[in-house]
């Protein structure tokens, strides 16, 4: 009698079969690292949404901008019709309405204004206005001395690119006329509040509504102060 299995596998394949068997059960049994949030240019997100521009997480553009969708979606009966998408700020704003990239946008007007006076034939339409803008210029706490002055003497930053709140800044620095000795840091809007009360940028400039989260959190459990600018 033959008692040899058809189809069986040959001897020498089963300690390879074993480690195989056991990296696969390891690999299972890791957990995947969590993934830092991050916000999706907004040309990437599926065109079934009519996303909302809004701004970075340091203002109000986006708590603002995610109620508003949250709302507009309850009203709708459906969550996946609006929905908020992080931007650099205003100036991006009007350029994606614009391009047909967002169905609604929250801007400075003045930037709105400036782009119907330059464009007679452009797209955009003032809704409705939400709130006066409000610039807060915060400041390092004293210990690391950064300049009694805005922009001060360390590093500073002034706003994302293709914000209004950068537009403003350096405004502001031109009708004080102070020289910006150092330069407008390009880091992420997450990043800006641990900068500041570490001392790795002296001043920030946040343009906003108010009350502001960021701001009442430097100024309260990191030591950083409001700057008040004379008219003088």
């Amino acid at each position: 009698m033959n008692n040899k299995r058809r189809g069986s596998l040959p001897t020498f394949i089963w300690p390879i079969a074993l480690v195989m068997a056991t990296l696969a059960i390891l690999l299972l049994a890791v957990p995947e690292p969590p993934r830092a949030e991050a916000p999706v240019p907004p040309q990437l997100y599926s065109s079934s949404f009519q996303l909302i521009a809004t701004g970075n997480r340091l203002g109000t553009y986006y708590p603002v901008g995610t109620i508003l969708s949250t709302w507009i979606n309850s009203q709708l009966g459906s969550e996946g019709v609006f929905k908020p998408v992080e931007t650099n700020g205003s100036i991006d704003n009007v350029r994606l309405v614009t391009q047909g990239k967002a169905f609604l946008a929250m801007a400075e007007s003045r930037i709105i204004k400036e782009n119907l006076a330059e464009n007679a034939s452009s797209p955009l339409r003032l809704v409705w206005p939400l709130w006066n803008d409000v610039v807060h210029i915060l400041r390092a706490p004293e210990r690391f001395d950064p300049g009694d002055t805005f922009p001060g003497r360390l590093n500073v930053f002034l706003g994302q690119i293709n914000s209004s709140t950068r537009r403003t800044s350096l405004e502001i620095i031109e009708a004080m006329g102070q020289y910006r000795r150092k330069t407008s840091v390009e880091i992420p809007p997450e990043a800006v509040l641990t900068s500041l009360a570490n001392g790795n940028i002296g001043y920030a400039t946040i343009q906003a509504g108010m009350p502001n989260r960021t701001v009442s959190d430097a100024v309260i459990f990191h030591e950083c102060s409001l700057v008040s600018l004379s008219v003088e």
